[in-house]
């Protein structure tokens, strides 16, 4: 199952959130999506639906070896752009690691303004930015293309020396995934970095209580 990483249909259906009221163990994922970033990109290519930019930022990214900062931050500005001629307020989050997170400014009680902020999405997304900024994240916070999302999580915030050796794979999906208990985390799960660290794995978290 690739990870989607598209903002409202990532918060709103709760698809892939983690939130304060608890959350469906998700299937254990092992490997990896693809043996290289560049064998991604040839795979998105062949997609017949890939927008027109997209397709160009992929194919010189094929020429260079990586994704551009330039071409994901104009993507970013297009989407926003698109979101707002759409009507649709969005709240922006530049991430330490140099992630753009993108969520509704408000989340919808009603479900035919929920829909429409939904679509929206969809459709700017598809329009442009969508594949790049998806493949942006993995060249950026999972460039081993890992599958195990919360074990892309660990390293990450092992590597930003959050966390030490002692704490493992296992226990952040026990502890934020099979139970969500965060009171025996040794780290504040609302701090700037750790929130990279999720959101650079496909994980949306917030604390609804």
């Amino acid at each position: 199952m690739r990870m989607r990483r598209w903002p409202l249909s990532a918060l709103l259906p709760a698809l892939l959130a983690v939130t304060a009221c608890g959350a469906g163990t998700p299937a254990a994922e092992t490997g990896t999506y693809a043996s290289s970033l560049e064998a991604m990109i040839e795979q998105e290519l062949e997609r017949n639906e890939l927008s027109d930019w997209d397709r160009a930022v992929l194919e010189k990214a094929l020429e260079t070896g990586q994704i551009s900062r330039a071409d994901y931050l104009e993507g970013a500005d297009m989407y926003e752009q698109c979101m707002a001629a759409a009507s649709v307020a969005m709240k922006r989050t530049d991430h330490p690691n140099g992630l753009i997170e993108h969520q509704p400014a408000t989340v919808s009680a009603d479900d035919a303004e929920r829909d429409a902020k939904i679509s929206a999405d969809h459709e700017c997304m598809r329009a442009g930015w969508g594949r790049t900024q998806e493949l942006y994240s993995f060249q950026t916070a999972n460039p081993d293309l890992l599958r195990d999302s919360s074990e892309v999580v660990v390293r990450c915030l092992f590597d930003a020396g959050i966390i030490d050796e002692d704490f493992t794979r296992d226990d952040f999906q026990a502890y934020v995934r099979d139970d969500y208990t965060p009171e025996k985390l040794p780290f504040d799960i609302m701090d700037a970095t750790v929130q990279s660290c999720l959101w650079g794995a496909g994980i949306v978290f917030r604390d609804y209580r």
